[in-house]
């Protein structure tokens, strides 16, 4: 649940934590964004939004995975919520968290347009979960709420 200084926080328009910076990002700027700075290590890329209580819960998951590889992998979330609230409200979820991951968040009028650039087999569905290997190309991709196991088990396909 988004707590009451959150929502304050979101009503009043101030940053939730200035240092935070969610950076837009395109459908045609995604791959040298997101995906390309991570090259020579797998990365899992979370599709989130701040209205969904499944991506909310599966967060501290994802945490527990990276810290459980110790490094050994990348992660970076795309947020799927409006840009009016890339200043205040999604970064005072990920804060709320505690969450340590570089956030994004999806920069287009067509929300179809994004997920078709990132992966024409999505859905859509939140939360979206793609694992890239090394070489920078997609290994897997699950729907849904994950536990650590099930992250660390789609890292481990992905080498």
């Amino acid at each position: 649940m988004i707590g009451a200084l959150v929502l304050a926080a979101a009503a009043a328009g101030v940053p939730a934590h200035p240092a935070r910076a969610i950076v837009p990002v395109s459908p045609e700027r995604y791959r040298a964004e997101v995906v390309a700075p991570h090259r020579g290590k797998p990365l899992v890329v979370n599709f989130w939004a701040t209205w969904c209580e499944p991506c909310r819960e599966e967060l501290p998951s994802l945490a527990r995975a990276w810290r459980q590889g110790k490094g050994s992998f990348d992660v970076v979330l795309v947020s799927a919520d409006s840009l009016k609230l890339k200043d205040t409200v999604v970064p005072a979820v990920l804060d709320g968290i505690a969450s340590p991951f570089r956030c994004f968040i999806e920069s287009s009028e067509d929300p179809q347009r994004f997920i078709d650039a990132v992966d024409p087999k999505w859905e859509g569905e939140l939360p979206h979960t793609i694992v890239y290997r090394a070489d920078g190309k997609a290994a897997a991709s699950a729907a849904g709420r994950r536990t650590a196991d099930q992250f660390l088990k789609l890292v481990a396909a992905a080498r």
